[in-house]
């Protein structure tokens, strides 16, 4: 009661004030509601919010004209001591969530059977203990419930509500009980960590999803969305290692920032390895509840190498060799491209229409560059290795012409004067940027949500970590490049795209045709 005299007296509200307040709570890292005031500690951090209504009864007539403060002034903060400090400030704008959005936490906390999942029903009828290694994936849904319900009242139960929710489980299923410690304590953590994880993905702002919006040239109409389909044959939902929680994740991530921080070449690459293979489910289950781009390589930036995303994408696929295959149907599909854009060229050129003259002057222009190339490149020891890298380029940069698109959200050059923010200004897609002519160049960006996440020095990597980048990023491709990524991942990757449906006539016609 103590607090609330306190700010009654120092804002002058009368007792039928609507006042609600948060306080700063450690573990969350955030202000949450003040339900019970036995959790305050000395010095703890108070937010004071004035209803709407009351405000503006409670606000003088030449107050109520002025402009309102802004958001980020709004919160009127208490610091609890021994000498209270009250700041000269509350208005109703300091949260932007309604007062009454959520209903009241209940006196007694329980489960409703009823948004149980029907085999979690089952389960728990015939007293199945979820407690027990097999049964991770039962215990995962019915978490996801218990904390589903939870969620209803509030997004930051406190200490006192999570164990009510942990007393509710083994109230209403008492074989539940943990077989170590309190009957609580093991429903406590796993409730703990699942809501952790819930929150991880509540307050994300997703870059990597984005709204279609009218404007058809815009990047946020181009691409950047994701998926919606979960295919069976991929590993996107994987279930956490044995042993592993929220404070192992933490640790083992403090541990790649520290390998990360050293000179490349002194890196302990095995560790950097095993380090991503225990983390993989903690990403997923980021990126699966929309985790940003930048959370992902602040928290895990073994992931942004070639290692770790080859690794990524292999763990993703359970596939192996991947870079191997990449290279040889490369070689092989690219080199029959260029033979069909040399056939479409002497076409155009016997026509010689006005409409098809772009066309014909960017593939002469592909032609010429890799005869360049292949005169005055001189790093190849072997003539006919030199002579089919630049073929296979060459082939590849043909690929979105022979299908009718544009190759700006595939591949993009830029002059080696180019500065970070040029090559990072195209679409929100993952895309290549090459700094100087791609023939000739040994640098390469792959650039996602215009960030410059790798720097790659051969064309081809450059081509096959794009495309795994939109696997393990689960994107969709963009409109304006779609049968030429669809390409690249059915004829040469060679994963199968039956989860797209039908395939558009002229993909399926180059494909006949490169065969």
């Amino acid at each position: 009661m103590f607090v609330y005299q306190v700010t009654r007296q120092r804002f002058s509200l009368k007792n039928t004030d609507e006042v609600k307040f948060k306080y700063w709570d450690e573990e969350w890292e955030a202000f949450v509601d003040l339900e019970d005031c036995s959790l305050l500690q000395d010095r703890s951090k108070l937010q004071v919010i004035l209803s709407q209504d009351t405000a503006q009864q409670t606000a003088p007539p030449h107050v109520a004209a002025e402009p309102r403060p802004s958001a980020s002034e709004a919160p009127a903060e208490l610091l609890l001591s021994k000498h209270t400090y009250v700041p000269p400030l509350l208005t109703p704008e300091s949260t932007p969530v309604p007062l009454t959005s959520k209903p009241d936490w209940p006196d007694i906390f329980s489960i409703s059977v009823a948004c149980l999942p029907n085999q979690l029903k089952v389960a728990l009828e015939q007293k199945v203990d979820l407690g027990k290694p097999n049964q991770r994936s039962l215990r995962g849904l019915f978490l996801s419930a218990v904390v589903d319900q939870a969620l209803m009242y509030t997004n930051y139960p406190d200490k006192l509500q999570r164990l009510q929710m942990a007393k509710a489980i083994i109230r209403q299923w008492p074989h539940l009980k943990s077989k170590w410690g309190a009957p609580t304590d093991g429903w406590m953590a796993c409730i703990i960590d699942k809501l952790k994880n819930r929150r991880r993905g509540m307050h994300l702002c997703n870059t990597l999803r984005r709204k279609t919006a009218s404007d058809t040239s815009s990047p946020a109409a181009q691409g950047a969305k994701r998926r919606k389909e979960m295919p069976s044959h991929l590993n996107l939902e994987p279930n956490v290692l044995a042993g592993e929680d929220e404070t192992s994740r933490e640790r083992m991530v403090a541990e790649m920032r520290k390998e990360m921080r050293k000179v490349e070449g002194q890196r302990d690459e095995n560790k950097l390895k095993s380090l991503l293979e225990r983390t993989f489910a903690f990403r997923r289950e980021i990126l699966n509840t929309g985790g940003t781009l930048i959370q992902i390589m602040e928290e895990y930036p073994a992931l942004f190498t070639q290692e770790g995303f080859i690794q990524e994408y292999e763990e993703l696929t359970n596939s192996s060799s991947t870079m191997r295959e990449f290279y040889r149907n490369t070689f092989q599909k690219c080199t029959r491209i260029l033979e069909l854009g040399r056939a479409k060229l002497e076409k155009l050129y016997r026509t010689n229409t006005q409409s098809n003259a772009l066309k014909k002057e960017k593939l002469a222009k592909i032609i010429n560059n890799m005869n360049t190339a292949i005169e005055e490149e001189r790093t190849f020891e072997d003539p006919s290795k030199k002579v089919a890298y630049h073929q296979a380029v060459a082939g590849a940069m043909m690929l979105p012409l022979l299908l009718g698109e544009e190759s700006l959200s595939f591949v993009q050059e830029y002059p080696e004067s180019a500065s970070l923010e040029d090559v990072t200004s195209g679409p929100v897609t993952p895309y290549v940027a090459a700094v100087g002519p791609v023939q000739t160049t040994s640098l390469f960006y792959l650039i996602i949500v215009n960030k410059k996440v790798l720097s790659v020095y051969e064309f081809i990597d450059a081509i096959a970590l794009s495309i795994m980048s939109f696997y393990i990023f689960w994107l969709q491709y963009p409109k304006t490049s779609y049968c030429t990524y669809k390409y690249i991942q059915m004829e040469i990757l060679k994963r199968p795209g039956v989860e797209d449906g039908h395939l558009p006539t002229k993909l399926l016609t180059l494909m006949k045709n490169s065969q």
